[in-house]
């Protein structure tokens, strides 16, 4: 999520025991995410965002979808772009309770965020590929003339 006002990003910061098992850190900056659970994707992540982030979106573009593991697991995510404005915030974020999230919302600049990814503190993929999508693409638009 992208607030070309202020140039900032929505990110999230969560438990993961699977990373902390594995001697990583314990808490994951990430791009607000979930579960299709069957639900059609854009739909699915408009609910996301209002349960971590409390803000509600509107619009969302899809981006792609993309396999992060294949050959160890099944799962693919729908990657997708969308802007908001401090006006577009209505709830508390924080997650769902009833899942056991504990989700604390962050905003930074995108400047700020790519610094996160050069010095590890990001460290999530999606993450990284969503923020570098949106470096790429607001650098094509400053720079018509490159061509990707």
């Amino acid at each position: 999520m992208y607030n070309p006002a202020s140039d900032n990003v929505l990110l999230t910061r969560q438990f993961r025991l699977p990373v902390l098992l594995n001697g990583g850190l314990e808490s994951l900056i990430e791009a607000p995410a979930g579960l299709l659970e069957g639900a059609d994707p854009a739909e699915r992540m408009r609910a996301e965002l209002m349960e971590e982030t409390g803000y509600k979106v509107f619009e969302l573009t899809h981006l792609y979808d993309v396999y992060m593991s294949p050959g160890s697991v099944t799962e693919y995510l729908a990657f997708f772009y969308g802007e908001y404005a401090e006006s577009d915030k209505v709830g508390a974020g924080g997650g769902s309770v009833a899942e056991g999230e504990d989700i604390d919302v962050l905003e930074v600049t995108l400047s700020k965020a790519m610094q996160m990814i050069s010095c590890g503190d990001i460290r999530d993929a999606k993450t990284i590929i969503l923020l570098q999508h949106l470096t790429i693409r607001l650098l094509q638009e400053k720079y018509t003339t490159l061509e990707f």
